[in-house]
């Protein structure tokens, strides 16, 4: 029996890159038809999928006709434009009614109807160029000869990107000289392949980094004594590939001054590729910048102006540096959905699927026991190399932070926002490289070869299970009378819903009146409007509902429903509710609100809350820009309280 495991767990070890490729195919072929269509990982997967299809047609670059964020984008077919809008009829679903196999077979027989046609506004993504959406948009030029309707084209795309990825991932593997199951574990988290299997242009820039990083140890610990005329040629396609997708992987390109000096030869030659690649990695970076400043608007509003962040990036950078750190240690220490050691494992779908701690922390686990029971590579890596290779990691973590500084930091934060845990897939196997052979164990390699791939299928069943489980099967509510079906005559507010009442302190800021309407979830609705800013207010006296009972320090998925578009943003915010001791009732706020726009019609908002040390949460909606001369108002069709698995 021993005998039998050995030679399993040597088949698992000599060949990392086929396990890869059947698994990358399973899992994401079910992850991109499984996964509602413009509700990938990416939250602005509806515009990825126009810029798609525009470049579909062959332009090249995106339109600007002025200065707002409405004035950047492209002519598309008017279904393609409102694709979102209708799927938002669907999804996301209440969580007794979920998207079902009758929905998506109405939505793939709507009709593209391509000559009716209207500009569609992608700000966001008009700034990357066409080459990291070249696989998707292949995809969704196959409507051409399928006829395929608007749904049906973002399933395509989604494929065809699916496909790329795999392809040059799989290369990546097979190129590696050592530490092979390691890029193989990075590359299959759940959000890398979740990522893969959608309209993102990541997937190509996150397979073109993966395949710079194996060329380059190729070429630096390789068998090969020395680079041929071809390897060379490979390096300055695969760096120029990897700024063309994402400017900000800049000092990854880096990573060649890892390749020794005597690997070119004759010294002539080395000074000669160095100036050449420096030379081409400095043009493809400047010709994207200005091809991303051609389009770039502020897509965020609020947000600094680029010009006067280079000034404070030069004139003050300890102030960058501040930023940098508390950053850092915000997205390292948050509970909630930004927490990146959670996020870059397992962070999956528009509804921020995070997999539980029970497997996030056995697959770092088994990433470092890989990374330093692995077999040394042809060429021993030496201290110094180690050393390289983690300050590559961090200046790359610096550098996307000074990009996100420059392109839409808040100057009144004191962190810069949204920075993602994705960001880091590209220079991740840079960090476990600096770990790598420390501990060469034939033994424990025997069992990180078997863990590897069972870990992997495990992993990626249980997002696909969870993703089910909260995309398609009904589920709980646990606010009472979440529908505001039972409103007894008289009563000033629905059963369940609570105020606290302070005759010493001045009449509440809002009003509240039952909508009867068989539209409506439950038959019944509230209109609330607020006749002046309630954002002083106490949370006990803001319209609202206390949930008893839950599990503390958890996660909890908001949802809500509503009717008609407030002229202003309207703001629900959870409250931890302290239940027993001298602080009895006393509230905390957990986390950031969730925001429903002002001016925009969007049926259904989803957030995710993190439950306090307590087990109550107290949930209530504010309005800050409310007025006596501009009330607002909103109608409430339901509130929902999910349990996250």
């Amino acid at each position: 029996m021993a005998r039998g495991a050995r030679r399993l767990a040597d088949a698992a070890d000599a060949h990392p890159e086929a396990y890869f490729a059947v698994l990358a195919a399973l899992f994401g072929i079910a992850a991109a038809l499984l996964t509602p269509p413009l509700f990938g990982v990416t939250l602005d997967e509806p515009n990825h999928f126009m810029r798609v299809y525009h470049i579909s047609e062959l332009n090249l670059s995106a339109e600007k006709r002025g200065d707002s964020v409405e004035d950047v984008g492209g002519e598309v077919p008017s279904s393609v434009k409102n694709l979102f809008r209708r799927i938002c009829d669907y999804y996301p679903a209440p969580p007794d009614r979920k998207f079902n196999a009758a929905d998506m077979l109405e939505l793939l027989g709507d009709d593209l109807n391509p000559r009716e046609r209207s500009f569609g506004t992608f700000a966001n993504t008009a700034p990357y160029t066409p080459v990291p959406y070249a696989p998707a948009a292949c995809g969704v030029a196959a409507r051409r000869f399928f006829g395929l309707s608007p749904s049906g084209l973002v399933y395509a795309g989604r494929l065809c990107n699916l496909a790329v990825w795999t392809f040059l991932v799989f290369l990546a593997v097979r190129a590696m000289p050592c530490m092979k199951r390691l890029l193989v574990l990075l590359a299959l988290t759940p959000v890398s392949l979740g990522l893969a299997a959608s309209l993102s242009p990541d997937a190509l820039t996150n397979a073109a980094a993966f395949l710079l990083l194996a060329h380059v140890t190729r070429c630096a610990f390789g068998s090969e004594p020395t680079l041929t005329r071809r390897d060379l040629q490979i390096l300055c396609l695969l760096a120029s590939l990897l700024l063309l997708g994402k400017q900000g992987y800049l000092p990854l390109c880096l990573t060649i001054l890892m390749i020794p000096p005597a690997r070119f030869g004759e010294r002539h030659r080395h000074r000669r590729f160095l100036a050449l690649y420096a030379t081409l990695v400095c043009s493809v970076f400047g010709l994207t910048a200005l091809y991303a400043r051609r389009v770039w608007v502020p897509f965020m509003p609020g947000t600094a102006e680029t010009s006067d962040q280079i000034r404070r990036l030069l004139t003050e950078p300890t102030d960058f540096l501040g930023l940098f750190i508390r950053s850092l240690a915000y997205y390292c220490s948050t509970p909630d959905d930004w927490n990146w050691p959670r996020c870059f494992i397992g962070i999956h779908g528009h509804r921020f699927l995070l997999l539980p701690w029970a497997l996030v922390i056995p697959y770092y686990a088994v990433l470092l026991a890989t990374a330093v029971a692995e077999s040394p590579c042809p060429v021993r890596l030496s201290p110094w190399k180690r050393l390289f290779a983690a300050a590559l990691f961090f200046a790359n973590l610096a550098f996307i932070f000074a990009v996100a500084y420059l392109s839409w930091h808040y100057p009144r934060m004191r962190i810069i926002w949204g920075v993602q845990a994705r960001y880091l897939i590209p220079f991740a196997p840079l960090a476990f490289f600096a770990l790598g052979a420390l501990w060469p164990n034939a033994a424990l390699r025997r069992v990180t070869a078997v863990a590897v791939p069972c870990l992997l299928a495990c992993a990626l069943a249980i997002t696909l299970y969870l993703q089910i489980r909260i995309d398609y099967l009904p589920e709980e509510n646990l606010i009472p009378n979440g529908t505001f079906a039972q409103w007894p005559e008289g009563a000033p507010l629905p059963d369940g819903w609570t105020i606290e009442d302070r005759p010493d302190e001045p009449p509440v800021a809002w009003s509240v009146s039952p909508i009867h309407d068989g539209s409506m979830r439950g038959g019944a609705g509230v209109e609330q409007t607020w006749h002046r800013s309630d954002q002083t207010d106490r949370a006990s006296r803001s319209f609202g509902v206390t949930i008893t009972g839950l599990r503390p320090r958890s996660l909890y998925r908001f949802y809500a429903s509503v009717k008609g578009r407030p002229a202003q943003p309207v703001l629900v915010l959870a409250y931890a509710v302290k239940e027993d001791g001298r602080d009895a009732g006393r509230m905390t706020l957990l986390g950031h609100p969730a925001e429903i726009p002002g001016g925009l019609y969007h049926p259904r908002y989803e957030k995710i809350f993190v439950s306090g040390d307590s087990g109550s949460l107290r949930l209530i909606a504010i309005c800050p820009n409310a007025s006596e001369e501009n009330p607002v108002s909103i109608i409430w069709d339901e509130w929902a309280l999910i349990d996250l698995p």
